[in-house]
């Protein structure tokens, strides 16, 4: 039996996201999409994607 918490594995993610129904909206959060406007082209934001609206 491991001690290593469950989100940590990739299988949990996996079965979390690959769902019917979306769990979030499915638009890129307001306040990201303000800070990386101010971003200069070509400059890496790495905000964690979930479902991927954000990575839109």
């Amino acid at each position: 039996m491991s001690d290593t918490d469950p989100r940590y594995e990739a299988a949990f993610w996996d079965q979390r996201y690959h769902q019917p129904n979306p769990l979030w909206s499915g638009q890129p959060n307001p306040a990201l999409v303000e800070a990386a406007n101010a971003l200069v082209p070509g400059t890496a934001l790495e905000a964690g994607c979930g479902e991927g609206a954000d990575a839109l």
